[in-house]
């Protein structure tokens, strides 16, 4: 496998990416909610998140001042105190901002580029072995400065903004739009992709831990007890794919399970956009198997 040598896209590239779908946000969301932004379940999803992580907050605050008001060293109580914070001053500085339609969807997106490229990888055909990922920090910095350049938050904030929770579950369709939307993009770019399937590589590694215990000098018991829990966890990842009975320990029979079964919303966007299937798909056995 490649992974130890690959490389962070050139920062100027994530920019222009970035700036992409920044652009083309106001489309996507007629697409996503096209009743309106807040009428949808991602916005929903994010005020509930924020709601009780303020909830919280107040919580823990009252216990505290609670606590330092019945010690002989309490602080000056003539001090604001924690009841004065409303929900808007407590998420001021939070990414993304509240009520800001556009970069709620823009955070929502740029964890989608993180989420591609965290086993998968991106390439140029003209140079088709050196590959490439989005770096979290990169992208972080990057959304910043387009919604300050766009003048969607002022420049004191965008030096000190923080992301205080994960972005919302994209179901089914919603996801298939973005990822349509980011694929356009990288065509767009010049780029393609090289395709993993992250339980494929878990169930290798899974795997490859079985047979270090089988071979191991453990007492019969432990080992026993160690091996069955890998094959548990194997188990259940090839659970909502496999219909009959498949041996956990028989990695081609996996993948011709994989290639039959699972649907990847990766792979299915890919292929609406670039008309062909992503480098790794249908999966190899070589592909899995090599180190």
């Amino acid at each position: 496998m490649k992974f130890n040598s690959n490389k962070k896209l050139a920062i100027n590239v994530t920019l222009s990416i970035l700036q992409d779908l920044y652009d083309a946000i106001p489309q996507l969301i007629k697409l996503l909610t096209p009743s309106g932004w807040k009428d949808g379940r991602l916005h929903q999803e994010m005020m509930a998140h924020r709601q009780i992580q303020y909830n919280e907050f107040i919580k823990n605050e009252a216990a505290h001042w609670k606590k330092m008001s019945s010690s002989p060293y309490r602080p000056d109580t003539s001090h604001a105190g924690f009841e004065e914070i409303s929900f808007d001053e407590y998420f001021y500085i939070t990414f993304p901002p509240l009520y800001n339609d556009k970069l709620e969807l823009f955070y929502i997106l740029g964890f989608l580029l993180l989420d591609i490229t965290y086993v998968s990888t991106l390439y140029y055909p003209s140079d088709p072995h050196e590959y490439y990922y989005f770096e979290g920090l990169d992208i972080e910095q990057l959304i910043l400065q387009i919604a300050y350049r766009d003048k969607q938050i002022p420049a004191e904030n965008a030096k000190v903004m923080i992301a205080v929770f994960p972005p919302p579950y994209l179901d089914d369709m919603d996801l298939h739009h973005c990822l349509e939307t980011v694929f356009a993009i990288f065509m767009k770019h010049g780029l393609r992709l090289d395709y993993w399937d992250d339980d494929l590589l878990q169930i290798m590694r899974l795997q490859e831990r079985y047979e270090e215990l089988f071979y191991s000098n453990l007492r019969h018991e432990e080992k026993q007890m160690r091996v069955e829990k890998v094959r548990t966890e194997i188990c259940s990842i090839i659970a909502d794919i496999a219909k009959d009975a498949v041996d956990p320990l028989d990695l081609p029979a996996i993948i011709d399970l994989f290639n039959r079964r699972k649907i990847c919303p990766i792979v299915l966007a890919y292929l609406h956009i670039y008309e062909e299937f992503p480098r790794g798909y249908p999966y190899l056995l070589d592909d899995y198997e090599e180190e």
